[in-house]
């Protein structure tokens, strides 16, 4: 009797994982399937590119707690059940394979990122919080916009190249063997090139 309501707790984890929001998306704001501008995939980044910042954001979230779902109701159905970590594993693959494999648009879906962070987030919930916050500092610290540290290696060399008299702009013009052999002969010469 068991085996049965899990066999049917996870058919519905796949379908619910597999409802395409990002596809009701297009369909309902734009009235255009997104599987056919931008990368062509049906994913949260897709819509940011096509449709706008929010709607993509608003995509992440919805694609997220598809994942999330499952693992947090298979904690609650099934939690006297002896295999219960099993069961939210199980729970949580259904949901990303019904995001990756529609039944809705053909077994075509998307790659399952935001799915399977919300899967992670149910299952190791604790570990997560950390693994999100080192990625958000390192996207949005680092790379939007990188820390002095990071430019001090260029800032330095560039500091050394102008005290030596030499400031060199390689142009798109000077390639090959002879390009890089007059650009050698002029700094020899502390010559900068100017443009």
């Amino acid at each position: 009797m068991i085996f049965i309501k899990v066999i049917l707790f996870l058919l519905f984890c796949y379908l619910l994982g597999s409802v395409p929001f990002a596809y009701l998306a297009g369909k309902i704001l734009k009235g255009i399937d997104i599987r056919e501008h931008g990368s062509k995939n049906i994913g949260a980044t897709n819509v940011s590119r096509v449709l706008g910042k929010g709607y993509g954001v608003t995509v992440f979230i919805l694609d997220f707690c598809k994942g999330l779902l499952p693992v947090l109701l298979a904690g609650y159905f099934f939690k006297n059940h002896g295999n219960l970590l099993v069961i939210k594993i199980l729970s949580g693959l259904s949901a990303v394979c019904g995001h990756m494999w529609t039944v809705f648009l053909d077994f075509k879906g998307g790659k399952g990122v935001a799915t399977s962070s919300g899967v992670m987030i149910g299952l190791i919930p604790k570990s997560m919080v950390i693994v999100f916050i080192i990625v958000f500092c390192f996207f949005f610290l680092m790379i939007r916009r990188p820390p002095r540290s990071t430019l001090f290696p260029y800032t330095t060399l560039f500091r050394s190249e102008v005290e030596n008299g030499i400031l060199l702009k390689i142009e798109e013009n000077l390639t090959g063997v002879d390009g890089i052999k007059e650009v050698k002969s002029l700094a020899k010469e502390g010559v900068g090139i100017v443009t």
